[in-house]
């Protein structure tokens, strides 16, 4: 339930630390290119930070990983991440 709903996590973290938590998780998913994990976070700050569409492609890069996990498509049907985004 709580992958389904949206925070701004602007309010909650500063842009610093959203910046950092981005490099780390995109540091993760480059030295391991088949967990799906590093990529799944990512798609979730991008979406709790008005970045729906830059979490729409690493949700898809998860779902192209590993076809037989459930979470990348559970997300990609639930998040509006067809709209605009600011970033």
């Amino acid at each position: 339930a709580m992958l389904m709903a949206q925070y701004d996590l602007r309010t909650l973290l500063t842009d610093a630390r959203i910046e950092f938590i981005l490099d780390q998780l995109r540091t993760n998913a480059s030295a391991a290119p088949n967990d799906t994990g590093p990529l799944l976070l990512l798609a979730f700050v991008h979406y709790n930070t008005n970045a729906p569409t830059r979490a729409r492609e690493f949700l898809e890069r998860a779902a192209q990983i590993d076809p037989n996990d459930t979470t990348a498509k559970t997300m990609l049907d639930h998040w509006p991440t067809n709209a605009t985004s600011s970033k």
